[in-house]
Formats: structure tokens, C-alpha cells, sequence
């Protein structure tokens, strides 16, 4: 699968890592867009993920501790504000977005 801005659904990447190395080199993999073809490496789209564990599992979100598994993530129906350099050229032909300077 690959994420888009216009599908309405949220898209999630789960990376197995016990180590700041391996966090590196999931970085790294990401990088080089081929962090989908990695053992372990979980993908899932849809309106509504619920991410679960056999185990206690801690859940970071941007770097920071976000609690423990069950997660449930979902898309809201309110629109996001989104900043994008208008140099980058977005590759998703049905983006609608619209910029204010």
C-alpha cells in the first residue's frame, strides 16, 4: 500500500524494534522507500486500526510514550490543516488542497 492525503484513510506502519540501532536502520530503510519489504514490518489502511498485543507492549507516537497496546487509531471527518513548501511537488493527482500564504 502506499499513504495518500486524498483516500480518507490513515495509514499505519508498525516497525519491531528492541534497539536504537535497528531504529536507525528502519529510519534509513524509510529513507530509501523500501521499509515495506522488511520482516516484521506491519502495514494496515483503513478508516479505523486497531493495533493489539499478546504482550504488554509500550506505544511511542512522535518519539514520545503514549501509553500501552490495545490502540485504537482512526480518521477524523474534520478537515486538517496541512503546511506543505510549495516547492514540493506532491505526486497524488487528486490532492485538493488549498494554501493560504
Amino acid at each position: 500500500g502506499r499513504a495518500s492525503f486524498c483516500d480518507g484513510r490513515l495509514d499505519v506502519c508498525a516497525f519491531p524494534c528492541r534497539s536504537r540501532l535497528k531504529l536507525c536502520m528502519h529510519a534509513a530503510d524509510i529513507l530509501w522507500r523500501r521499509h515495506m519489504d522488511r520482516e516484521g514490518v506491519a502495514y494496515a489502511s483503513g478508516r479505523t486500526i486497531q493495533i493489539m498485543s499478546a504482550d504488554e507492549t509500550p506505544v511511542e507516537t512522535d518519539g514520545e510514550y503514549f501509553g500501552t497496546l490495545p490502540l485504537t487509531c482512526g480518521v477524523s471527518d474534520r478537515e486538517a490543516c496541512i503546511l506543505i513548501d510549495p516547492e514540493v511537488q506532491i505526486d497524488d493527482g487528486q490532492f485538493a488542497g488549498q494554501f493560504a500564504g
